[in-house]
């Protein structure tokens, strides 16, 4: 699966013989264990099906089951239509519901993908803290797939990439919640000036759901270099909020390294640092930080299995205590054609 933005730079390199039907299956299982209390055990099954209906023309859907805090839930995270084609540059057009095309952790919001114990990156499934009353739950960038329409192109050495969605990339993820839809425009670009090196920006605006008044500003920087055995990528956002009671601003970023030490054996770490408002009653809101650092020792027992141990510390908002975690996944993951 690709995300809506890198997508269109995939036309050029399809092969001619590139199969009428994708079918692949993830199933993944995930514990973590911290010094206050254990985490429910994750599971999800994650299955995404592509069908070329016509030259160009492609049907995808992404149905998703999956065990997060104890509870079982039924998300669609994609149900698209999209049409590729090249007229100078290579063009895709997508149109239904598809990962918000704004932020590097979409790009990895996949068990088979994520190099990591956890399959996801944490500030996109974990809210700021209440930007107070009145005000919708936000992240500083969330884990969405909206409904809407998205066109991207690319070249050898450049993508730009613009959608309409209904969904903020900032709103807290809360599956399917049934929120009133508001109009949100994500515009972005990027340059990849040598082989193993991208650089890209992205912004995005809109009105907040679940909010009498209330929107937002973001601005992304995200980068990619690998070189060898080597990964590092990692992402800067900023936010500014208009909420009912005030303007906030939230900003951080997150930084990641992989190395491949050997055919089956490879080391990740990722560290995020947050900082964002806490209304304190009665007073300003301070500025306090959110602080993580995640890492994982990966061994590919197969090349369909994956067994990851990690160690985590954690540190929150207003929390002085650090938080130690050890974390083990497996993931089974599958092309079946």
């Amino acid at each position: 699966m690709l995300a809506p933005w890198a997508a269109a730079r995939a036309v050029e390199a399809q092969p001619a013989s590139a199969r009428r039907v994708a079918f692949d299956t993830v199933i993944g299982l995930q514990d973590m264990f911290g010094e206050a209390r254990d985490r429910p055990t994750a599971v999800v099954l994650d299955p995404f099906i592509g069908v070329e209906v016509a030259p160009g023309l492609q049907v995808s859907a992404r149905p998703k089951v999956w065990r997060l805090n104890g509870e079982w839930a039924l998300v669609l995270d994609q149900a698209s239509v999209q049409y590729a084609f090249r007229a100078g540059s290579n063009w895709r057009i997508e149109a239904g519901r598809f990962p918000s095309p704004i932020g590097l952790g979409m790009t990895e919001n996949r068990p088979n993908v994520n190099p990591g114990v956890l399959w996801w990156h944490r500030p996109y499934y974990m809210p700021l803290p209440r930007l107070g009353a009145g005000a919708p739950q936000v992240s500083l960038m969330a884990a969405t797939y909206p409904d809407g329409v998205a066109i991207a192109t690319s070249a050898t050495h450049w993508d730009v990439r613009a959608a309409i969605v209904n969904k903020a990339p900032v709103q807290f993820w809360q599956g399917d919640a049934g929120a009133d839809p508001k109009a949100n425009t994500i515009v972005g670009a990027g340059i990849t000036p040598m082989q193993g090196l991208r650089v890209g920006v992205g912004t995005a605006w809109g009105d907040l759901t679940d909010a009498p008044a209330g929107d937002y500003r973001m601005l992304n920087v995200e980068g990619d270099y690998s070189v060898g055995y080597t990964r590092i990528s990692g992402e800067v956002t900023r936010d500014h909020f208009e909420m009912p009671g005030g303007e906030y601003d939230a900003w951080g970023w997150t930084l990641q390294a992989q190395q491949t030490l050997s055919p089956r054996l490879f080391a990740h770490a990722r560290a995020t640092l947050i900082h964002a408002p806490v209304l304190a009653s009665g007073g300003p809101a301070e500025i306090e930080a959110y602080r993580s650092l995640d890492t994982t020792v990966g061994y590919r027992i197969d090349p369909e299995v994956t067994l990851k141990l990690g160690y985590s510390a954690i540190a929150t908002w207003g929390v002085r205590r650090v938080d130690h975690q050890v974390g083990m996944a497996l993931m089974w993951s599958r092309r079946w054609w």
